[in-house]
């Protein structure tokens, strides 16, 4: 069995890793609902970052290449205009979320102090934590009223319009994403300077807030940088910007920031929106790469031979083993360019799959039944939440008489199935690590999972799939229907 990797947070303030009650409503708990008829468009989840980026006037591309973790874009809201394409988000974003939400939420839902919500303010470059924070409505106005700065930590988990908007996110980035909503009183800064680990955007939905950004001191950082002082770490100001209702900012990781609400400018209300925590390259090749290797050794008789005894008494060793490097990765390269088969296994890609948003849906009607004699179209339900890999499962025996013997120990191929689509909403990004759901299946139907799969909501003919008229496959699919995984059309 692999090892799963712990689920990363994708949250631009850390939370504390400990054991986490998971959090229970209170009876006639009440979700905030969606919005109806917002300017996203919620088709893909190419469109939905489209439409968010829509006032930049940049396409997506020009996005990516220009500014994804590169440099900061401030996109301005596009008040009444005469070209149609741009959008005034205003109104839109005063009803993603507000004080009066959070009081709703807070009157219908149990929220725990650190886990759910903390509160801070900051005053000349010392930031001071409210440790008594009470998550009731009058402990709210009381801690607003204070001076201080209410940090929600991932509303989606309440508010349906955030699900949505998250979700779609998810599965365009292919990695977590979290928010976090600030409210912070007039003439009040809630944290000192500081940079995160994961790409933002700020939404700005209600008041002002004035931010103060940094030139990077780590270029895209692995960790947060805790907080800053301007003077003593030498912090240069790139920009000053003034955020109003309907304006986003967009800040690469690493780049050092501050926010204050300045005198006569009312409550602020501000959305971050964060993801790509620990999506690097570096940190997915250390995941693939050792089993790659592993694969390697029984049929490339130089990987087998002994390591050089000489190892710690000459110079040469080190020669050695960047040639050895050099060799390995060639035959990596080659062996992946050259195979049939599929991407390496990484726990990455299970953790992901495990700890992501369930997909935003509404009720649907039931499928007709599969048959072994009717002719059926199939595809899977959620094909955006299905993630299919070839892979080796070890089988210990229990009954072992010598346990540390590795002779009873069998290596059984299959394809497994992992689904998110009915992960837990209530739950997301916090709590203790998610183990991911999954289902085994013989290796033989790969293929065709796969081709059902390539055809995303597009139904697929059971008659074009070679492997449709054994009862396995059609036990199979009919498994995956009453899991709720698979639809099926006459």
């Amino acid at each position: 069995m692999p090892k799963w990797s712990s689920a990363q947070r994708c949250s631009e303030s850390p939370i504390p890793v400990k054991k986490v009650k998971v959090q229970k409503e209170k009876k006639k708990s009440k979700f905030v609902e969606e919005i109806q008829n917002g300017p996203l468009d919620f088709s893909t989840p190419t469109s939905i970052l489209s439409s968010l980026l829509v006032n930049s006037n940049l396409s997506l591309k020009e996005f990516f290449q220009k500014h994804w973790e590169k440099e900061l874009l401030v996109i301005k809201n596009a008040k009444k205009t005469k070209e149609s394409k741009f959008k005034d988000f205003q109104n839109y974003f005063s009803k993603l979320f507000s004080l009066d939400i959070l009081q709703h939420i807070a009157m219908n839902f149990k929220l725990e102090h650190l886990i759910d919500a903390c509160a801070s303010r900051c005053a000349k470059g010392v930031k001071k934590t409210k440790k008594d924070l009470v998550l009731s409505v009058k402990g709210i106005r009381k801690t607003l009223a204070e001076g201080y700065t209410i940090q929600l930590h991932h509303p989606q988990r309440w508010c349906d319009e955030l699900w949505k908007l998250q979700e779609g996110l998810e599965c365009y980035f292919g990695s977590l994403v979290g928010s976090n909503i600030y409210i912070t009183p007039q003439n009040s800064q809630g944290l000192a300077p500081h940079h995160d680990d994961v790409e933002v955007f700020v939404l700005q939905l209600q008041g002002s807030k004035q931010w103060s950004l940094y030139k990077p001191v780590d270029e895209l950082p692995q960790q947060c940088s805790g907080d800053l002082d301007v003077k003593e770490d030498n912090l240069v100001l790139l920009k000053q910007v003034l955020l109003e209702p309907g304006d986003i900012l967009y800040m690469p990781r690493g780049l050092v920031h501050e926010a204050k609400v300045l005198p006569g400018s009312g409550t602020s209300v501000h959305l971050t929106v964060s993801t790509f925590q620990n999506n690097c390259w570096g940190s997915y090749l250390a995941d693939v790469i050792p089993d790659m290797i592993d694969g390697l050794m029984s049929t490339e008789k130089d990987l087998r031979l002994g390591v050089s005894p000489a190892r710690y008494r000459e110079k040469t060793f080190k020669e050695e083993i960047s040639n050895k490097l050099e060799k390995t990765f060639e035959l990596l390269k080659k062996q992946l360019d050259n195979s049939d088969s599929e991407i390496p296994f990484d726990d990455i890609s299970v953790d992901y799959f495990a700890s992501r948003l369930p997909p935003f849906r509404k009720d649907e009607q039931c499928c007709p039944s599969l048959t072994d004699s009717d002719e059926r179209r199939i595809r899977f339900k959620h094909p955006l939440h299905i993630h299919i890999m070839e892979a080796f499962e070890k089988n210990d025996e229990e009954d072992s008489e010598d346990e540390d013997s590795e002779d009873d120990e069998e290596v059984e191929e299959g394809v497994f199935i992992y689904y998110s689509s009915q992960n837990d909403r209530t739950t997301h990004m916090v709590g203790s690590k998610k183990e991911p759901q999954r289902l085994r299946y013989p290796l033989q139907f790969l293929k065709a999972l796969k081709v059902i799969h390539g055809n995303g909501t597009n139904f697929t003919n059971t008659s074009d799939i070679c492997e449709s008229t054994t009862p396995d496959f059609m036990e199979m699919c009919k498994d995956l229907q009453e899991r709720n995984l698979l639809q099926i059309e006459h």
